[in-house]
Formats: structure tokens, sequence, C-alpha cells
């Protein structure tokens, strides 16, 4: 349990910043950027699950946990290339008008030395918290809207890579087969995330309604996809399920940095993953109980 939590922590420190970075640097083909950059995901969507499979009947549960860890430690490598975009003169001014504030914040609560000590401490770690998280967000009602709507898009599509496999097999398929769902429909995420990225550059259709449509489109099929009983059914609904639902991590920060700016980008991505985080505590519950009264 604690090596998860662990897992868990890393995963979501190395994640963040990358999609923060990129939403950065593209400023006329962010979409498109982003699309790209999430799509590493989708590939591994698609080329995991028969890995793992492979190497659970080769190596055993300790050897496949073995096989992800090293993959998982080339994170390492491609995190140490990451690099803050430079910042032009205007940025560069506002950057330096904050810094000047928060030494001036820090300074006054070093020379109040007479207050007690805990209050002292207290207010300095009310000061970095400030400077660290962008508390305000949770009071903007744009940005609470996306933070929920990602909570329920979470709610539904991560399980759908669990509970696939386990019901291709109650209907017959082997767990190759299974696998080759999972992948199925890692692949067609990985269509979805760059295709809506090129087509919403172009601007035809505004950005909010398309990430709208795909999300609703998403959610009826995964409602579907449990009442399909063969296999040639179940691996078409996969590729348009992941079509669409790829659509998600494509636009998602797109539009944070679009309606509430980029220069507050880490906060509200960062704040937006805690409320996708919420919803693992209660998703794979509620979705086991589904099944099990089923």
């Amino acid at each position: 349990m604690h090596v998860m939590f662990i897992a868990g922590v890393g995963s979501a420190l190395s994640y963040s910043p990358s999609i923060v970075t990129v939403g950065q640097y593209f400023e006329r083909r962010r979409t498109l950027a982003n699309g790209l950059s999430v799509a590493g995901s989708g590939v591994g969507n698609f080329a995991i699950p028969p890995l793992i499979r492979l190497s659970v009947d080769e190596f055993g549960l300790a050897g496949a946990l073995l096989i992800l860890s090293a993959i998982m430690l080339h994170v390492c490598l491609a995190g140490a290339l990451l690099r803050p975009p430079l910042m032009d003169k205007r940025q560069q001014a506002s950057h330096t008008d904050d810094q000047k504030t928060s030494v001036d914040n820090d300074a006054a609560v070093q020379l109040d030395m007479d207050e007690p000590q805990q209050r002292q401490c207290f207010s300095t770690v009310t000061t970095c918290c400030n400077q660290l998280f962008d508390w305000p967000l949770l009071t903007n009602a744009v940005f609470l809207i996306y933070g929920f709507s990602a909570m329920l898009i979470f709610t539904g599509y991560p399980p759908l890579y669990i509970m696939l496999p386990d019901h291709a097999g109650q209907i017959g398929v082997s767990k190759s087969g299974a696998a080759f769902l999972v992948s199925i429909l890692g692949l067609a995420d990985v269509v979805g995330r760059i295709g809506f990225g090129f087509i919403a550059d172009f601007n035809l259709v505004p950005k909010n309604v398309i990430f709208v449509g795909c999300m609703a489109v998403a959610g009826t099929l995964i409602c579907v996809l449990p009442r399909i009983e063969n296999y040639v059914g179940l691996a078409v609904m996969c590729g348009v399920t992941g079509l669409f639902a790829g659509a998600f991590f494509t636009f998602l920060m797109v539009l944070l940095a679009e309606k509430l700016g980029v220069h507050r980008l880490h906060s509200t991505f960062g704040l937006t993953a805690m409320f996708m985080g919420i919803s693992f505590f209660y998703s794979a519950p509620i979705t086991g109980t589904n099944c099990c009264l089923q």
C-alpha cells in the first residue's frame, strides 16, 4: 500500500509539469502540441497491456512489476530535459514584482519578533502556501466547471480499462483477446488526441464545443459498451469510445490556458488534477459494487 502511494505521488509530480510546460511553450498550435505530447500515454495504453500479459506469464507478478518500474524510470531522463520557457520583458517585470512582494512579505514576518513563535511559524507557512497555490481559483466559477467536469469524466473513463477485460472474459474472450481490446482502446485514444488537436487548431468550431461534444459521445458509448456481448462489437465500440474520449486530454489544458490564462496554468492544471484524483477514491468502489450486483 505504501509503495503504491509513493508511486502515485511520483506519477503526479512528473505528469503535471510535462503538461504545463508544453502549454507555456506553444500559443498558435497549442492544441496540436498538447495532443502530440499526451499521445504518448495512449501509445502506452496500446503497448503495455500485451507486455504485462506476456511478462506475467513468463516472469510472474514480481518480474512484471520490475519490468514496468524500469520503463517508468525513463521518465526521470525525460524530466531532466524539461526547461521553463524564456520570459519576455513584460513577463520578467511581472515576475520580478512578484518576487519583490514575496521578499517584502517574508521580511515582514521575520522582523515581527514580538509575535509568539507559533504565530510566526503559522504566518510563514501561510505565505509559502499562497505562493505555491492559487487558492482564489477555488472560488472561480469557470475553473470549478472544468474541475468538476474532469472529476466526472475520470469517474467513468479510467475504470473502463480495468473492467473491460473482466467483461470480455465473462462473454468467453481469452485473456490475450481481452488485453488486445484494451490495446484497441489505447490506440484509438492516441488517434483522438492527435486528430482532434489538429482539427481544433483550424478554429472552425469553438474548442469548448468540440470538447463537450466528444465527452457526450464518449459517455454515451461507455454506457452502451457493457451491453455488447460479442468480440467484434466490443472491438468496434472500444475504437470509437477511445477516439472521442482521447479528446479530453487534448483540450483540458488548452481550455484552462485560454479561459484562465497561461500564467496561471501551473495552478489551474494542478488543482484540476486534484479533482481527477478525488474521482479515483470513489469510482473504482462504485464500479466494483455495481459489477457484483449484476
